[in-house]
């Protein structure tokens, strides 16, 4: 009798096991992704696509376009001299600065195209999802993207009232400030405005005149507004306003040996290998640029001082 009542009490857990698995199962979020202008499940999307959620963002900290580098497979991103920016996807990059050289990747912003310097210098703030496509995308976003395409997706203004302020203080006396709310929620025109304010002292010091370089001091404002003219048709509106008046350094993540004279070496430690660049000094920028597209290696000479002695 008493085996008989553990295998009943055995048998009634394992029922109570199961039907906890198959509610755990149906309470997984479905990510969906807007690849193909409209929204899909992911698992159904037959695309290399990377999908960053509102929740990843608010819970990893990502506030710049380098941070979600750090979150997506196979995708590097640094700012270059002036306007010019490095991007690399899968491998595949294009670092060179001209009117004539076309991108490898596309940025947008709430489906509109956007440049990589805006990327590179200001802020993501009040981001609905990040999302990377994998390869050519000429099809449904135009040309030059052969590497892939970022879609960048603001907050929508909803049909609840909603609205947060976030402050956030660290070193350097960086204040960093973000607010968001929604006007006439629910209605058929509706508008969300969002802003951030960032401030920081520089990190980097001029050796020459003792003062501090590469802090920030960014504002920028988005207003977003959706007109419904009826079920199923509506027009969206985005107005997006970047001020940025700060003394960051043309280059990131830029390193070279010193020279007394010209400040950086031409070469390094050794000749330049290709698809990188090696001086930060613009007398020498042919240097770099046959060092980024030479087609193949620069080989350097081999030169040795020998004696034979046949005696």
């Amino acid at each position: 009798m008493r085996y008989l009542l553990f295998l009943i009490i055995l048998l009634c857990s394992s029922f109570s096991f199961a039907q906890e698995d198959d509610e755990s199962l149906d309470n997984i979020e479905e990510v969906v992704t807007s690849a193909f202008r409209k929204e899909t499940a992911l698992q159904d999307t037959g695309l290399a696509v990377t999908v960053i959620t509102a929740t990843d963002i608010e819970s990893k900290n990502l506030k710049e376009f380098y941070d979600f580098q750090f979150n997506v497979p196979g995708v590097q991103f640094q700012k270059g001299n002036f306007s010019g920016t490095g991007v690399r996807i899968r491998g595949l990059s294009n670092y060179a600065v001209g009117g004539s050289f076309t991108g490898v990747a596309t940025y947008r912003l709430d489906d509109n195209n956007v440049g990589a310097t805006s990327m590179a210098i200001g802020e993501l703030w009040d981001i609905d999802s990040f999302e990377v496509l994998r390869g050519p995308q000429g099809t449904l976003y135009g040309g030059n993207n052969p590497a892939g395409t970022f879609l960048i997706s603001s907050k929508d203004p909803g049909a609840e009232v909603d609205g947060y302020f976030r402050a956030e203080f660290g070193d350097l006396n960086m204040q960093r400030y973000t607010a968001a709310f929604t006007i006439n929620p629910g209605e058929k025109f509706r508008t969300r405005v969002s802003l951030r304010s960032l401030t920081r002292d520089g990190y980097v010091q001029n050796v020459f005149n003792g003062t501090d370089v590469d802090d920030r001091k960014f504002l920028g404002v988005r207003v977003k507004s959706i007109f419904d003219f009826s079920d199923d048709t509506s027009a969206t509106l985005t107005l997006v306003s970047n001020n940025m008046n700060d003394s960051r350094n043309r280059t990131q993540r830029a390193a070279c040996n010193s020279d007394p004279i010209m400040g950086c070496e031409q070469w390094g430690d050794s000749l330049p290998l290709k698809g990188s660049s090696h001086s930060g000094v613009t007398a020498f920028g042919t240097v770099d640029f046959l060092t980024l597209n030479y087609p193949g290696d620069l080989i350097a000479p081999d030169l040795r001082l020998s004696y034979n002695d046949d005696a």
